[in-house]
């Protein structure tokens, strides 16, 4: 009778494990085909702690969206955020069923602006608004055309990457709307990641649920985050979301969030994901994760 209850037990345990989404360790299981990692930010300079749940840094993930994470650290590095910007046609670049902000040739924006704009609505448009305004900077030519001022810009957001110390990541876009040609490793996007918390400017986009906005040229916009975490009528909502970005392509998700934890602020990221369902789900997980390694 005694090993009958003993096994039962052990039975339901295994159930309870299964029903929470983590293995016997207490790692959380994801989605098939996702990579995930967590990183636990210092406040006093020592070097972050990192765990990729025995998945490799050096794994190849498509960052889609949050490849704008480096768009937004590349202009920075080249414009003033207070710099007017009045795009041109590179804001039609972006094929059909691109995430819009809805910027157009004939607005004037900042380039915080534009930065906001591909933070809240993901804007695919705000970003190649962005990376032609910084490619002619950098060109030197306001008459190279958009084609090439994009290019220029590209050219500079892998740069940018191999500055934070990325070794496996190469963008062929400002957007991240691409195939695998646009593709980062596990590692690099926790470096890509890290560098964006610490940029304040960024982070004042990406942990915002919505926002009415005002362009330089007076045009008006209402901008909301994609983020659902962020959103208080969500299910998903979790007050203690304070960013940081999505990247949707058609199948595979991502989502990157930076999490106030009790004891600090933690970097929790899902890549290849295969729905959006999946992303948030599993991210819970990432969440409950946290909260259970804080208890220890």
């Amino acid at each position: 009778m005694k090993r009958f209850f003993s096994s039962l037990l052990i039975l339901l345990l295994l159930v309870s494990l299964s029903a929470s989404g983590c293995s016997r360790d207490g790692t959380p299981r994801f989605s098939r085909g996702a990579r995930a990692f967590a990183v636990r930010l210092s406040d006093g300079g020592e070097r972050a702690e990192r765990e990729f749940f025995g998945f490799s840094p050096d794994d190849t993930v498509l960052p889609a969206s949050v490849t704008k994470l480096v768009t937004a650290l590349a202009a920075l590095g080249i414009l003033p955020p207070d710099t007017l910007v009045t795009p041109g046609d590179e804001v039609y670049f972006p094929p059909s069923g691109a995430s819009s902000a809805f910027v157009r040739p004939h607005h004037t924006l900042t380039v915080e602006m534009l930065i906001e704009g591909m933070l809240l609505p993901s804007g695919d448009d705000a970003a190649y608004a962005l990376a032609a305004a910084c490619g002619y900077a950098l060109l030197g030519d306001g008459a190279a055309g958009p084609e090439a001022a994009v290019a220029r810009f590209v050219d500079e957001m892998n740069r940018c990457a191999e500055d934070l110390g990325c070794t496996g990541t190469r963008f062929t876009v400002p957007d991240g709307y691409a195939g695998e040609e646009n593709h980062s490793t596990l590692g690099d996007m926790a470096i890509i990641a890290e560098a964006a918390s610490a940029n304040e400017l960024i982070m004042k986009y990406a942990g915002m649920h919505s926002d009415e906005v005002v362009y330089a040229s007076g045009h008006t916009n209402t901008w909301t985050n994609t983020n659902k975490m962020l959103d208080p009528e969500s299910k998903y909502y979790d007050p203690a979301v304070i960013g940081l970005k999505t990247g949707s392509l058609a199948d595979s998700f991502a989502l990157v969030v930076c999490y106030a934890g009790e004891d600090a602020d933690y970097l929790l990221a899902l890549f290849g994901e295969p729905s959006d369902k999946a992303r948030y789900r599993d991210m819970e997980k990432l969440i409950g994760w946290v909260k259970q390694e804080e208890t220890r």
